[in-house]
């Protein structure tokens, strides 16, 4: 996939999302941080991912 001909007002593939998720948390994990219980609910939500499908995903 090609992000690079993406522009802000086009939509994401549910499959494009996971793929952009994963390589920002690669990112992030090389400064040597994780992420708090509340940082990732704070995600889901601007990803209108509700509380419950995250701690389902969890198990």
């Amino acid at each position: 996939m090609d992000f690079s001909k993406q522009s802000a007002t086009d939509a994401y593939s549910q499959e494009d999302v996971r793929e952009i998720i994963d390589i920002a948390m690669a990112d992030r994990s090389t400064l040597d941080s994780n992420l708090s219980h509340p940082q990732l609910l704070e995600i889901a939500q601007e990803l209108s991912i509700s509380p419950e499908s995250i701690e389902l995903a969890k198990i």
